[in-house]
């Protein structure tokens, strides 16, 4: 793997050079070194990042293998859950035999494999949210209706998930220019 090769999989990972860094055991400037191509790509470096790009494809293929049977519909979207911090996603990902592989994962890495899968299911159609998963918020939802955890929660849950604003919304309310229609 060379710098190039590299940089473009810590991208497509969504991982910022820090990240990727520290997750292979070594300071920042050693592994811009890498990407700018000043030095080689130690062989461990190469396979732990291919490790975790067919981690994210592998979160991918799972994703778009339950969902692209048909029980998917537009006024049905698919709800994937992206995790906040590496903590959440382990602490809310339960290991069983075939997902072990998803605790070896950081949370961005599993994200970049719900992208991979968002585009692939609307490319056939599909209709995908990605929502953020907030545990302290999810688990307070459980709690005041004495629920818990289950996937049916989870989605019951998400759809009570507001995206944020966004800049144009925020300064449209601040003018005052949105009551005005």
């Amino acid at each position: 793997m060379n710098g190039t090769e590299l940089k473009t999989v810590r991208q497509s990972l969504f991982l910022s050079v820090a990240e990727a860094a520290n997750i292979n055991g070594v300071r920042e400037r050693v592994y811009r070194y890498w990407e700018a191509g000043e030095w080689v790509v130690p062989d461990d470096v190469a396979e732990r990042m291919d490790y975790l790009d067919r981690g994210a494809d592998g979160v991918a293929g799972r994703v778009v293998m339950a969902h692209i049977d048909g029980k998917y519909r537009a006024a049905n979207p698919l709800v994937l859950f992206r995790f906040a911090c590496d903590e959440d996603f382990w602490a809310m990902t339960t290991r069983t035999e075939k997902n072990r592989y998803l605790h070896d994962l950081p949370a961005n890495a599993y994200a970049a494999g719900l992208d991979r899968a968002r585009r692939d299911l609307r490319q056939c159609g599909g209709v995908v949210r990605i929502v953020t998963m907030d545990r302290q918020d999810y688990q307070a939802w459980l709690d005041a209706r004495g629920e818990d955890d289950s996937a049916r929660n989870r989605s019951d849950w998400a759809a009570t998930v507001t995206d944020p604003p966004t800049r144009a919304k925020k300064i449209a309310m601040a003018s005052g220019e949105e009551n005005q229609a």
